[in-house]
């Protein structure tokens, strides 16, 4: 899978260099031709104009109270080529030029950005939806690789080793050189790490050479920054139950019926007022008790 940000002088000869290398019969989504320099015409930006949110790369941004992508302003991008009508249009400027597009290259995919996150380009870099944005491009275009399978801290870490690698000498070291527990199954030639406890790269080696690399990365969840989708959360709150297996205590003969009702507070009123009243005529008594001491002192 291949990003490209649309931004520098040489941007427009790259593309034109990669567009020549493809042998595969595709073709770029679209290509750059001269840059426009919205920032000395009119209001000094430009911004999108259309967006097809029913892409998986742009759903979450469907709801404006997630992230309005029309509230971004662009002062830089470039004039393109006619799209390729097999390239898929995910948004497009004021102005109708493409500013998103994904189309297929080779095994992978491509996404074009005609724009950049570059400050004299664009305020994309100073938005809330910047961080969100480029985590769904990422998602969605190496979607296809879904399932690859990905090892955290804590589990497991497993490869297949190439045939005989795996009935002679099989070691497996953590990023870190220190040997790690692996077991080999010889036949299928499966290898697994019983338990990672380091992000970094895990390393099995077959008779002193190189025969995995494994990644073990910390969990999505923890470096996850995108918002969380309105309607997602709904469906989550609904879909979910809480359930009441026991009241009380083992054999206490307790209800569930008592919990669902509210508990009065009146009682714990009427205590309340019982102790102030009890301390106001503690604290007159103990106010006589010092007057008539002060009386009766020479």
């Amino acid at each position: 899978a291949l990003i490209v940000f649309f931004g520098g002088p040489k941007i427009v000869a790259q593309m034109s260099a990669l567009a020549q290398a493809i042998r595969t019969g595709d073709r770029l989504p679209f290509l750059p031709q001269s840059l426009m320099d919205a920032g000395r015409q009119g209001r000094g930006y430009i911004t999108l104009a259309e967006a097809r949110y029913d892409s998986p790369l742009l759903a979450l941004f469907r709801d404006p109270g997630v992230a309005d992508l029309s509230k971004l302003q662009f002062r830089r991008f470039y004039i393109t080529g006619e799209p390729d009508p097999r390239a898929e249009i995910l948004l497009k400027f004021e102005d109708g030029a493409p500013a998103l597009a994904r189309g297929s290259l080779g095994a992978g995919s491509v996404l074009l950005c005609n724009f950049s996150p570059a400050g004299a380009d664009s305020d994309l870099s100073r938005q809330p939806v910047f961080p969100p944005l480029v985590q769904e491009l990422v998602k969605g275009v190496t979607a296809s690789q879904a399932s690859r399978r990905e090892f955290s801290p804590g589990g497991l870490a497993s490869a297949t080793l190439e045939p005989g690698q795996a009935r002679g000498t099989v070691e497996a070291f953590g990023p870190d050189g220190q040997p790690e527990r692996l077991t080999v199954d010889p036949t299928g030639g499966g290898a697994i790490i019983e338990r990672v406890t380091q992000c970094g790269f895990h390393t099995i080696r077959a008779g002193g050479r190189l025969a995995a690399l494994l990644a073990v990365n910390p969990p999505a969840e923890e470096s996850d920054l995108r918002p969380l989708d309105p309607h997602s959360l709904e469906k989550r709150r609904s879909g979910r139950g809480a359930y009441i297996v026991r009241a009380g205590g083992a054999g206490s003969g307790d209800t569930v019926e008592p919990l669902r009702r509210g508990r009065p507070l009146w009682p714990y009123s009427a205590l309340a007022a019982l102790a102030l009243l009890l301390v106001e005529q503690w604290l007159a008594t103990l106010g006589a008790e010092s007057r008539v001491a002060r009386v009766k002192s020479p």
